[in-house]
């Protein structure tokens, strides 16, 4: 398994979530993940968000008008420990937190495209 497919928690199923947004399946490491889009010059622009177990909020580029892109990871947060124990391992609430901090950065939750 390469340092890339650790990091991503590869490989990774999309289900469908509350709210309309795309919340995938977790790996043990994770409490939530969602999908935000922005369109730019470039086009299409999809981005995968993650609420890891120690607090640390993830983000990298994943698709470019649908086609797969191997980013890396950049932190956009960490939660202090009363952020993470107000999460604690619902994804629900770990998908909300997610969604606000996409939405704060100019992003829109993903739809359903399929």
């Amino acid at each position: 398994m390469t340092s890339w497919e650790l990091a991503s928690g590869y490989p990774i199923g999309v289900i469908r979530g509350k709210g309309g947004c795309y919340v995938a399946r977790l790996t043990a490491r994770e409490i939530g993940r969602i999908e935000s889009t922005y369109q730019s010059d470039l086009g299409q622009l999809t981005w995968a968000w993650v609420l890891k177990a120690d607090g640390r909020v993830l983000y990298r580029l994943s698709h470019i008008n649908g086609r797969p892109e191997r980013n890396y990871w950049r932190m956009v947060y960490q939660l202090s420990a009363t952020e993470r124990w107000e999460v604690g391992n619902d994804s629900g609430r770990a998908a909300g937190l997610l969604a606000r901090l996409a939405r704060e950065r100019g992003h829109h939750l993903a739809t359903n495209h399929h």
